[in-house]
């Protein structure tokens, strides 16, 4: 789980040019006092899972399950940003893979979504590996850089994991 002392791993990922436009939430700059407000939230009350992923001990990129509902049993797998040098070994669809374990077994969650900004073929690749299946297009759904985008939405049911 992600804690406090993640604080300059975590902006240094933000910071990363294809990280930020691949985010579909508006780039704002991350503090310290609003990171230790995310993390403090994670622990205590928020519908969420925020993890660092680390090979050996060094971190390497985050993660998250996000709009946990216990009610209907889903929640969406977002934010899955990794250090340049290690993309392509395999490391993303271990941590996707570890994720939809915890949320699919542990939580008991029925289906984990997933949203890929169009043209984010990386992303996609990943989440085809995993087993995700799209399941729909959101038509013009994030503005980035003077256009409307696409989002291509994926799912995964429990029973579905190997």
């Amino acid at each position: 789980p992600v804690e406090v002392s993640d604080y300059e791993f975590v902006k240094s990922l933000y910071h990363m040019e294809d990280v930020k436009q691949n985010f579909g939430g508006v780039p704002r700059p991350l503090t310290r006092s609003k990171f230790e407000e995310k993390v403090e939230k994670f622990e205590n009350s928020s519908p969420e899972a925020y993890f660092i992923i680390e090979r050996g001990s060094k971190p390497v990129g985050q993660i998250k399950l996000q709009d946990i509902d216990d009610f209907h049993r889903t929640a969406n797998l977002t934010s899955l940003a990794l250090k340049p040098d290690i993309r392509g070994d395999g490391v993303g669809k271990i941590a996707i893979e570890m994720v939809l374990r915890y949320g699919l077994d542990e939580l008991n969650l029925h289906k984990i979504r997933a949203d890929i900004i169009e043209g984010n073929e990386q992303g996609r690749s990943v989440l085809e590996k995993c087993g995700f299946e799209k399941e729909g297009i959101l038509k013009e759904e994030i503005f980035r850089n003077g256009d409307y985008l696409d989002v291509i939405r994926f799912r995964k049911f429990q029973g579905e994991i190997e």
